[in-house]
This record gives structure tokens, C-alpha cells and sequence, in this order.
């Protein structure tokens, strides 16, 4: 077996840097960087044919006509051993990190890290006892719980998630969170025969960043999905709060959802371009009512901008950095909110260029992507040392 750590990922994942979760977070720290003790599995193999369209439709050609073949029984076989035939949503993502874990022969490897449990799930039938398995999961909730409050996902998906994550983390070797205060989401999942190390993640630096022609007032600024663990309703309350107080704040909101439309409120709706809003506007807003490690968070540090956030679970660990950039509204309710953003505190970043340093010091200290990789390299590289010597 090669003593190489495969970081492997669903090739369902987009890997771009605009995209959240596990293929954001590859994206923006892992991809394009294998080192001598790690290999991204993406990196491997070009797209395979299998999921290529004119393959899929031959495939479901045979299938209407009853044309057996030897790959579809074992095809069956494997989809059978992880109950990925009872799903819907989740069956073309198993059925691919499943052909994805042959084709590149992932069984080679000693160590195996995943970045989610749902690819982690459909790939243990193809996994050897003898492979150390590393698990990293992103979810800022229980992976099932975060499926459940997406309505395209039926009850076997759900079910099915369920089970996914409590096998993923009963197979798991060694997990890796980015700090102690994430443990307390995957408590209920984390069994004794694991190990668990910390590391802290990473976001790269955007450059190239674009002047939008906004007008004079404190633009505040909310990224992400508008749901109730990301405190969207806590935002949406808190801002028009302060705005029945002052009219010289805004509220600009990126990311997918139901469009917006009030006064001082502005839906920009999803965008690529998430990093040139927030270099456009003077604080980001993040009332996250539980928290993993927001890409977006060390994104906005990355620029300096000054964050407006509830230091909930796994972001508890910026508390502990005391940056001038990072105001902490205290517990994740709009009416702390609201009282921060009527204080007299809040103003142009033209005149807080102290906050704006301290997170961009802070961002190249400790959350900076080579940083990350550094720290990932030294991890994984001791991981080996310790498996091989017992």
C-alpha cells in the first residue's frame, strides 16, 4: 500500500472557490497543491466516461431493453452494501464516488481522508480493514439534520443520512475538527475508537478586487444560505430594528433564496463575485445560531473588513484572537444585534481603518491558505509517522 494520505472527494463536487461546504474549502486550500504526503484524488483521473451523457443515455438504453451486463451487477452489488438503492438525490453521488473510488484504485492507499459522510458512506463496502480511514466533516449542524431542512431531499435521503453519518464516524480512525468548540455539533456521533486532532482552516486571498459605485451610507453585508442555522431571521429582524433608528445603514444580501423586498434592503441574490461585495461594503454581518468555520469569515478577514457576528461553536475560536475587526454581538438574537448596529461604533470603513488591519494581520497569522497547508502537511505527516511505527 502507498504510505500517501488520498484526500478523496465526490467528483460531484465543483471544486470552485465560490462554492461552500467541503468543495469550496478543497478549492480554495487544497487544489492545484499535492505534496509528497498527500495526493487530492480528483487530481488522478480525468472524467470518467461513466459519467459522461452519451454513456448515461446508452446506459439507460440497456437498461430499458433489459441488457444485462457485468457492470451492472456490480454496480447493484456495491450500491446494495452501502443502501444507496434506497435513495433518490443521493444515488447518482454514491454511484459516482463510488466508480471514481476504482478508477483511481483509492484501495492502494493506507490512509483515506474524506470531507464529508455521504461520500464516505457510499465508498465503505469498496474500504480495507487495513486502510486508516480520516474523516473531516463541514456541516455547522448534524450532516442529516442539515439534508432535512433542504426540501428537494425525500425521507429515504434523510434516513439514508442518517445512517451515513453514524457509520462514517463509526469507521473513522482519526477525526479532524478545526477547533475543540466544533465537537460539541458532532458529540452525539463521536464514538471512542476515534482520534481526534485539530486544524485550523484556511481561505485563500482574492485579489483583483472591483469598486462597486455605491453611495454613501454603511452598507452591512449578509452572505450565505437564509436559513434558520445560518440566524438569517436573527439579521433580517436585528437590521430593521436599527434601520426604524438610523437611515444611514443598508442591508445588502448575497446568496440563493426567496427574493427580498424592503426599504434599505438590497437582494443581490446569488453572485460569483462575493469577495468584491464584501471589499465594497463596511461590515459583514454572521448570526449564525451554530457555527463549523465559515469559509466567508476567513474570506472577509482575508479583506479586512470588520464582522458583526455571534461567536457561536466552532467561531468561539475568534474570540479568543481579540481582533479590533471582530465585534461579538454575544448570544445569536436580534435585538443584541440591532444594539450594535445603532451604537455610534458602527461608520464608513473610510474612517475604521484600525479593525480592517487587525483582520487582515489576523487572516495572515493564522487563517491564510499556505498557512493551512503547512499546518495540513505537518499533521498528516506525523498521522504516518505514528501508524507506521506501531
Amino acid at each position: 500500500m502507498l504510505n500517501k494520505v488520498l484526500i478523496f472527494t465526490s467528483p460531484i463536487y465543483s471544486l470552485k472557490i465560490t462554492d461552500g461546504g467541503p468543495s469550496g474549502f478543497i478549492a480554495q486550500n487544497i487544489l492545484g497543491h499535492d505534496s509528497q504526503v498527500y495526493q487530492l484524488s480528483v487530481n488522478l483521473s480525468i472524467y470518467h466516461k461513466k459519467y459522461t451523457i452519451p454513456y448515461r443515455i446508452a446506459r439507460k438504453i440497456r437498461q430499458t431493453f433489459k441488457i444485462p451486463l457485468r457492470e451492472d451487477r456490480e454496480r447493484e452489488d456495491q450500491l446494495s452494501a452501502s443502501n444507496l438503492h434506497k435513495v433518490n438525490e443521493f444515488k447518482w453521488w454514491g454511484e459516482s464516488s463510488q466508480q471514481h473510488f476504482l478508477d483511481i484504485k483509492a484501495q492502494d492507499y493506507k490512509f483515506i481522508y474524506f470531507h464529508d459522510v455521504w461520500t464516505m458512506k457510499a465508498c465503505l463496502p469498496l474500504l480495507s480493514s487495513s486502510q486508516i480511514v480520516i474523516l473531516q466533516s463541514h456541516c455547522p449542524e448534524l450532516p442529516s439534520e442539515e439534508i432535512a431542512s433542504q426540501s428537494y431531499f425525500s425521507k429515504s435521503d434523510i434516513e439514508w443520512s442518517v445512517e451515513a453519518e453514524k457509520d462514517a464516524f463509526a469507521r473513522a480512525d482519526i477525526l479532524i475538527f478545526p477547533n475543540c468548540y466544533v465537537m460539541e455539533i458532532y458529540k452525539p456521533l463521536i464514538t471512542s475508537r476515534s482520534k481526534i486532532h485539530y486544524l485550523l482552516s484556511g481561505a485563500k486571498q482574492r485579489d483583483s478586487l472591483h469598486k462597486y459605485p455605491l453611495d454613501d451610507k454603511i452598507h452591512l453585508l449578509y452572505i450565505g444560505r437564509r436559513n434558520y442555522i445560518k440566524g438569517f431571521d436573527i439579521v433580517l429582524e436585528g437590521f430593521k430594528q436599527a434601520y426604524a433608528i438610523r437611515k444611514d445603514i443598508d442591508l445588502i444580501l448575497v446568496g440563493r433564496g426567496d427574493k427580498i423586498e424592503e426599504e434599505g434592503i438590497y437582494d443581490i441574490g446569488f453572485t460569483d463575485s462575493v469577495h468584491h461585495w464584501i471589499y465594497n461594503c463596511d461590515y459583514v454581518i454572521n448570526c449564525n445560531r451554530q457555527s463549523y468555520f465559515d469559509l466567508s469569515f476567513l474570506e472577509t478577514l482575508s479583506i479586512g473588513i470588520p464582522i458583526i457576528a455571534s461567536c457561536t461553536s466552532g467561531h468561539q475560536q475568534f474570540t479568543e484572537n481579540q481582533s479590533q475587526g471582530i465585534i461579538n454581538i454575544g448570544e445569536p438574537k436580534s435585538d443584541n444585534l440591532s444594539q450594535i448596529l445603532i451604537s455610534s461604533k458602527i461608520r464608513k470603513k473610510v474612517f475604521n481603518q484600525e479593525p480592517l488591519e487587525a483582520n487582515q494581520q489576523l487572516y495572515l497569522t493564522q487563517y491564510s491558505d499556505v498557512i493551512y497547508r503547512k499546518n495540513l502537511e505537518n499533521l498528516l505527516f506525523g498521522i504516518i509517522q505514528e501508524k507506521m511505527a506501531a
